[in-house]
């Protein structure tokens, strides 16, 4: 996305069989990190102009300072391709989990999706 946050994440394609199952592995992963916990569970979304739903969660990471980090992160999975994106900005990584506005996480998410499903070549 260009001129905004940077968005971090993974992904992957290939045929995918159990989409919702790949969104809903995908977000998991995150709990599961060193210092990390999940503690706005994933949500379901499904963004004007998008054909699969994106599910978000809040991330809360404990810094060996003693600070946290406030980490939305989004997920999707189609048929084809996977990913998750993080989109971290100074707002949302001071913000209070409960306040992070989740749909439009998945809003941004489906500008990633789209802007990285383009044809090659």
């Amino acid at each position: 996305m260009r001129g905004r946050a940077p968005a971090r994440g993974g992904g992957r394609i290939g045929r995918i069989k159990d989409p919702d199952l790949a969104r809903t592995k995908l977000l998991a992963g995150a709990g599961q990190a060193d210092g990390s916990s999940i503690v706005v569970p994933a949500a379901d979304f499904t963004p004007a102009g998008s054909d699969v739903p994106v599910s978000c969660q809040v991330v809360v990471t404990q810094q060996t300072t003693g600070g946290k980090t406030t980490l939305p992160m989004c997920a999707w999975a189609d048929g084809n391709t996977s990913a998750s994106v993080a989109i971290v900005t100074p707002e949302t990584a001071k913000q209070s989990p409960q306040e992070v506005d989740l749909k439009a996480m998945a809003e941004a998410t489906v500008k990633v999706r789209t802007e990285t499903r383009q044809p090659i070549g």
